[in-house]
């Protein structure tokens, strides 16, 4: 049984709506982060879903004598203010931080909020004046990015949907495609066509078996490819009426790159034997199984409440494909069952593993001296 939980979030300052199905590998976090099929975080989120809608924090009303900088992934901005203290602002995660340096060498934090979506790093510097109330002499600088009209609307007039679902296998996928098409009937399913500078020319319908392009669009509202506005940069454009959500999937269009083996190598070594984890790691001599995050993003209107519940139904109808799952940690060295756990999880990954007694779904050390341990599904 899946639950789902409605939660009032600090980091949003809003009801968000979020799947709590977390993945959880290593024990604790003193553990030794030494894994291989998952990530080195203590906590990898393998179904995150949420709304978020930004909330303006109170004006800084700050006149700064300058203000420099930009970028993306951090956004960054280097200022002083009319008495020469240094001003430091960083945007990256959703997360904004702003910092001033006084002239005894001690920082003091002005701002620190979570206003963007999650993964969000992008932020203009006219912006960062105009929503947080900052000035440049007096003066609120213009709009000089070129890239500032695909940046998060911060005024909170727009709502961004996020449903992230990590280790789906190419087949899964596809599945969770066909779920989407079915659970919308009357949406067009598209394709982009790309140029060589990956410059979008045109959309065509299509079906889930043969997506090439790593990303999708699933438009509802839109009668024909006709009624759908482009850019060759922004690719679909807003429209009212039109809910447009963007999948993407990195397999649908080219094989994984393969990751470092070296602690696989290092597990079979000391264990005496071959150990093979789910996923892609040069695994010469079996056939592997690749894997990668499921995404779904979309915006909206804050005003208008009809998005969210088909957004929220959408999610809602693909999450049977990682079912929750009873996992058992293993002591690879005495075959002892350490732990058990339950977590959502692709089947084919789980059949994958099933083929022979040393597939895993992941295998860590939790102590620099310790035990390897796999993780599979549990046996009777």
């Amino acid at each position: 049984m899946i639950d789902f939980i409605f939660l009032k979030s600090m980091r949003y300052e809003e009801w968000r709506f979020e799947c709590l199905l977390r993945y959880q590998i290593l024990l604790s976090p003193h553990s030794l982060q030494t894994a291989i099929g998952c990530t080195n975080d203590k906590v990898h989120q393998m179904i995150s879903i949420s709304f978020h809608t930004p909330h303006l924090p109170l004006s800084l009303n700050l006149d700064l004598a300058s203000l420099r900088g930009g970028g993306s992934y951090p956004s960054q901005f280097y200022g002083e203010t009319q008495e020469g203290r240094e001003i430091y602002v960083r945007y990256r995660g959703g997360h904004l931080s702003v910092e001033q340096s006084d002239n005894d060498g001690r920082k003091t934090r002005l701002l620190e909020t979570d206003i963007g979506p999650p993964h969000d790093g992008s932020m203009s510097l006219a912006q960062f004046c105009r929503y947080f109330g900052v000035t440049v002499n007096g003066k609120v600088p213009e709009e000089t990015d070129p890239e500032a009209r695909r940046y998060t609307d911060f005024s909170g007039a727009t709502t961004y949907w996020t449903a992230d679902f990590g280790r789906v296998t190419e087949q899964t996928s596809r599945r969770m495609l066909e779920t989407c098409r079915k659970a919308w009937p009357e949406a067009l399913l598209l394709e982009p066509v790309w140029n060589s500078r990956h410059e979008l020319l045109d959309l065509r319908e299509a079906k889930p078996d043969n997506i090439r392009s790593y990303r999708v669009w699933l438009v509802d509202g839109a009668a024909r490819l006709s009624d759908i506005d482009t850019h060759p940069d922004e690719h679909l454009l807003p429209k009212e009426g039109q809910l447009q959500v963007s999948v993407d999937y990195g397999l649908w269009n080219s094989t994984g790159i393969p990751y470092g083996n070296s602690h696989l190598i290092s597990a079979s070594k000391e264990l005496g034997r071959s150990i093979y984890v789910a996923g892609k790691y040069r695994q010469t001599d079996i056939v592997e199984i690749e894997d990668c995050a499921f995404k779904l993003r979309a915006t909206f209107p804050t005003c208008d409440e009809t998005p969210r519940e088909k957004l929220s139904n959408l999610a809602t109808v693909l999450l049977p494909h990682l079912p929750q799952t009873e996992l058992e940690r293993v002591n690879l060295g005495t075959g002892e069952v350490v732990s058990t756990f339950t977590r959502p999880i692709d089947p084919a990954i789980i059949h994958w593993c099933s083929q022979d007694d040393d597939r895993w779904i992941a295998v860590l050390k939790d102590e620099t001296r310790g035990p390897w341990v796999g993780v599979r599904a549990q046996r009777a």
